[in-house]
């Protein structure tokens, strides 16, 4: 059975961070195993603590992991301090010899709420851990951070344009995670270097659905642990993602949806 690593937060609700990826590799058929950067207070709706683990920590957690599992691939998610930026960075640079494996960053920087889940000071220096990754998923704002523009795309050959810069800037394939534009088609754009790929969507019909982001990212980490191409494992991952979305269920008295994670709905 392959192996995936998430290096995440912990959402104590189990709609996000590392229940999400662990629930997604299982369901993906991958063996999931986690290090906790940070505990979180949340409901559904907002962020209300978060208590960081140490750099230190940290190290042990992913170090562990190492020692004793054959890692096929990582997902890293919410990081939080600049610690821990600098402790996965080592280890990863320590690790990429003997452990080769791809590695997919989702850059979360603020929750949907407007929490901040990387603090200031480290937000420029999540950067050093590109030239690590084969992938990085980031949503529309977070692009726009990395990119140091405001102004938002009004349609998809401006998102086009934002994924081609992120490349010449960064060196590394991006996936530009979808739902942007007042329209019923949501739009997912991949560019790895040489080429931009689409993917167009119809809106499912659901509001506030939790952890689509982590679960995404997740996914595409489970499909090359399998030794998918790249753009192999991001179909396959949207196609688990949207069959997830379709069947996700309703919190009692609320708005918001949160995904199952069943392998099969049939």
């Amino acid at each position: 059975m392959n192996v995936c690593l998430t290096i995440a937060g912990i959402d104590n609700l189990g709609f996000s961070g590392v229940y999400a990826d662990l629930r997604t590799f299982h369901a993906l058929g991958c063996y999931g195993v986690a290090a906790i950067t940070a505990l979180t207070i949340q409901t559904h709706d907002q962020v209300m603590e978060i208590k960081p683990t140490s750099e230190e920590f940290l190290k042990k957690q992913i170090q562990a992991a190492f020692n004793v599992w054959k890692i096929d691939a990582i997902k890293i998610g919410m990081i939080y301090s600049l610690s821990h930026i600098y402790a996965i960075n080592d280890l990863l640079l320590a690790n990429s010899l003997s452990f080769p494996c791809a590695c997919v960053l989702d850059p979360i920087i603020k929750s949907s709420s407007g929490k901040e889940l990387l603090e200031p000071r480290a937000q420029k220096e999540i950067t050093k851990l590109f030239p690590h990754v084969k992938l990085i998923t980031p949503n529309l704002p977070e692009i726009l951070f990395f990119l140091k523009k405001d102004e938002e795309p009004q349609n998809i050959n401006e998102l086009k344009k934002l994924v081609e810069e992120f490349y010449l800037r960064y060196q590394v394939p991006v996936l530009l995670k979808g739902g942007h534009f007042n329209s019923n088609i949501a739009y997912d754009v991949f560019f790895d270097g040489d080429q931009i790929y689409t993917f167009e969507k119809e809106k499912i019909p659901k509001s506030n659905i939790r952890g689509t982001g982590c679960a995404l990212s997740s996914a595409i980490t489970a499909y090359l642990a399998q030794n998918m191409s790249l753009l192999e494992a991001i179909k396959n991952a949207k196609e688990y993602i949207n069959l997830q979305i379709q069947n996700a269920q309703a919190l009692p008295n609320t708005e918001y949806h949160f995904l199952l994670h069943r392998p099969d709905f049939s």
